[in-house]
């Protein structure tokens, strides 16, 4: 079982009143998962059957003749156990500008002032969309860097000879001249079975999104001026995919592509844990755990492209 650990590291200097006013590094959205198909209910390993009508119609006649019956198979997905642990230490605020914040008294059971830890719980929150985010195209749980040792990734399990998608012979790089040729590519061999689906969407990576917009604006030149417009091509849906490699796009119906997890809501939910009347120990624990997985029903009705970026 693999965790996130996240270590707070004071790098703050006390030399009087501070401004109480937190920030922090940008993260990406959680943009893709919510797109998918949702899978709930998953502890670990779930059967999903799949079942394809044979061929029914036949030549009229007075005998009885079943046919079409059709094939009735399953496939198997699985899901990865997670868990999230932080740990602060009083020390660590009563040494700095916070310590202000904090009640008079050592053994007040307060660990870190609420102002502090309200607003960490909302950045850890979304920096769990974000390590998801990534980890939901390029993960590869045998990679030695997180997050994209989070859990197997679409990307990978697409690419896999066996998983029967369609891919498309990429140019040598990608840029704003050539990038509608090459999203023409991946329109080309969209199977005519998903080609009108209402859920239809090419996912492409923020290096391929900018240049398509480039693109667009480089033939219509008052679209640097007049704003953003809802992107598509041909009019299949572009869909902005933070966490994507770069050089990369999907073709698929959102709903063949799979979210796979226990309970929906458990990536968002913390537990703030005091020690002091547990351990002895004046920390607090901030703990939670969910279940992850991302996967595809119908290999054969995706498309897709792995190329680089110029």
């Amino acid at each position: 079982m693999k965790k996130f650990q996240f270590a707070i590291t004071d790098n703050t200097t006390y030399t009087g009143k501070d401004a109480l006013e937190f920030y922090s590094s940008a993260l990406l959205e959680g943009a893709s998962k919510g797109t998918f198909r949702v899978i709930p209910g998953v502890k670990s390993e779930i059967k999903l059957p799949k079942y394809d009508v044979g061929n029914l119609i036949k030549a009229a006649g007075c005998t009885w003749s079943a046919s079409g019956e059709g094939t009735l198979d399953q496939k198997s997905f699985s899901v990865c156990s997670k868990d999230i642990q932080l740990e602060l230490c009083t020390t660590t605020f009563e040494n700095n500008f916070l310590g202000e914040l904090l009640r008079p008294g050592h053994n007040t059971g307060e660990v870190a002032p609420t102002e502090f830890i309200d607003y960490m719980l909302a950045e850890v929150k979304k920096k769990i969309q974000n390590d998801l985010e990534i980890a939901v195209w390029q993960g590869d749980s045998e990679s030695m860097s997180y997050p994209y040792n989070i859990c197997d990734g679409l990307l990978m399990k697409l690419a896999d000879s066996d998983s029967g998608a369609i891919t498309v012979t990429e140019a040598a790089t990608i840029n704003a001249s050539n990038v509608i040729a090459e999203i023409k590519k991946v329109y080309d061999v969209i199977p005519k079975e998903v080609i009108k689906n209402p859920n239809l969407k090419i996912y492409v990576s923020d290096a391929i999104y900018k240049f398509y917009q480039e693109a667009v604006a480089n033939a219509s030149a008052e679209a640097y001026y007049v704003g953003a417009k809802e992107p598509n091509f041909l009019g299949i849906p572009i869909h902005w995919a933070p966490g994507m490699a770069d050089g990369s796009m999907v073709a698929a119906v959102s709903t063949n592509l799979v979210l796979l997890t226990d309970l929906l809501s458990d990536e968002e939910e913390l537990n703030v844990i005091p020690q002091a009347q547990i351990s002895g120990v004046r920390s607090v624990r901030i703990a939670g755990g969910f279940k992850f997985g991302v996967d595809f029903l119908v290999g054969e009705e995706i498309v897709l492209y792995a190329g680089a970026i110029a």
